[in-house]
């Protein structure tokens, strides 16, 4: 209503404003004097720019101007073993910002093969979504945030379709956003990071060795995830530790490789290879 009042009496002034104006350049008061005129003209610019300016003030007011205030992967619990995408949003704008969509692509897992602080915000609502169909992904939601207020929900992301769980740690990466409702502007959170489990119960492993050009695929995969992880604009706790465990094994095959080869080298040749009694 405020919006609407102010907007009433800035037409009035402008139609004042005009009309002086108009009598002034015009001469339809040829009795009055010049500063009469002067004085008429001023008051039908300043309620042009009055006008001006508070147009430009209500574009404002009721434009929504979403921010992304923080982001995390939350862990799983044993009933859920799923990764929660934790968003909390602050509408800073005029206007109710209406999220209906949120975005997800450029999407790639990364796979490691294997030897053998809490918001205190509860949670509006919670979605799922299949990370692993094949991107661009739009998935619908819908989160309101009123004027100068905050929201936080939470989208869990799952697997349909498994990968062999064999073939040892799944990394995920992939670059999200958020789409208000009015003109479809992208509001965008960035580079993720996260362990997803398959969707499978894992009863064991049957270790193997891994070949060495295994090994150097993995070496070369591993500092590519490095320096993606690096720039990231969010990951996952568990991305670190399972990452930096990843890290450690390969260090250690590499190791145990390097030795063995050294081994074979340093051995004496025998008196039958060297012809010697």
């Amino acid at each position: 209503m405020r919006y609407l009042q102010r907007g009433s009496g800035a037409a009035f002034l402008l139609c004042i404003g005009i009309l002086l104006t108009f009598w002034a350049v015009k001469g339809a008061a040829p009795s009055s004097s010049g500063a009469e005129l002067v004085l008429y003209s001023v008051a039908g610019l300043t309620a042009l720019i009055w006008m001006v300016i508070e147009a430009v003030q209500r574009l404002h007011i009721e434009r929504a101007e979403l921010d992304v205030i923080r982001v995390d992967i939350v862990s799983g619990t044993e009933d859920d073993r799923f990764p929660l995408l934790d968003i909390t949003v602050c509408n800073r704008g005029g206007a109710t910002a209406v999220l209906h969509e949120l975005l997800i692509e450029d999407t790639e897992v990364w796979v490691f093969a294997r030897r053998g602080g809490p918001s205190a915000r509860p949670v509006s609502w919670t979605y799922d979504i299949d990370i692993g169909a094949e991107p661009p992904q739009r998935w619908r939601i819908s989160q309101s945030v009123e004027p100068n207020d905050t929201d936080r929900f939470q989208v869990r992301l799952g697997l349909s379709r498994w990968q062999p769980p064999g073939k040892g740690l799944f990394i995920y990466t992939f670059r999200a956003s958020l789409i208000l409702d009015r003109d479809a502007r992208p509001v965008e959170i960035g580079t993720c990071v996260a362990v997803i489990p398959q969707p499978i119960r894992i009863l064991g492993y049957h270790r193997y060795p891994l070949t060495n050009e295994e090994l150097a695929a993995l070496d070369t995969r591993a500092e590519q995830l490095a320096s993606l992880i690096a720039d990231a604009a969010v990951v996952q706790p568990q991305v670190t530790d399972s990452f930096a465990a990843v890290r450690d094994e390969i260090d250690k095959y590499k190791a145990r490789r390097a030795a063995r080869r050294l081994g074979s080298l340093d051995q004496p040749l025998s008196s039958e290879a060297t012809g010697r009694d």
